[in-house]
């Protein structure tokens, strides 16, 4: 399959928003352990660390907030890294995605293209209906004229059907 410009750009889009949105910041939150791939980017110089807490604003509701911290290894001190480890983490996904569907379409994408180099366009005898031939005709006014003397069929029928066959010419 032969890919434009656009289209790889569109793929790149839609894989870096899906890195983002869907598994950076939903599955992310689900599932916090994703995004510690994020860790040598937004926490270098120390351990990304994962610190949650639990709030009950109302009898019987809770909320629990995520945040991820960047621990300094020297001094211990505690860096807010939230934003840096979406950014992070959506855009290593979603370049990792948009490998895969480029390798996809690469490799799969050849099998249900069709390539036609020019339009098909029908012949002309395709639209216009075939006349029967001149000797099957006759030999259809023959049969009935025949069937008319044999008094097979009334005068009106015969009438009828040797205009059928003559509007068939």
């Amino acid at each position: 399959m032969k890919l434009n410009f656009g289209s790889v750009l569109t793929m790149l889009g839609v894989s870096l928003f899906t890195g983002f949105i869907i598994i950076s910041i939903g599955l992310g939150a689900a599932v916090p352990a994703l995004n510690r791939v994020a860790a040598p980017f937004a926490c270098s110089h120390g351990k990304m660390q994962l610190e949650t807490s639990t709030s009950s604003y109302t009898a019987g509701e809770s909320s629990t907030s995520l945040n991820w911290l960047c621990v300094d290894d020297t001094t211990g001190a505690k860096e807010p890294i939230n934003l840096m480890v979406i950014l992070y983490a959506g855009l290593i996904y979603g370049l990792g995605l948009f490998v895969v569907v480029l390798l996809w379409s690469l490799v799969f994408g050849k099998r249900g293209s069709v390539r036609q180099t020019e339009p098909v366009v029908p012949h002309r005898s395709e639209f216009t209906p075939q006349r029967p031939n001149n000797e099957s005709t006759l030999q259809k006014l023959r049969e009935l004229k025949e069937m008319r003397g044999a008094d097979l069929i009334s005068e009106q029928e015969y009438e009828m059907k040797k205009a059928e066959v003559l509007k068939e010419m």
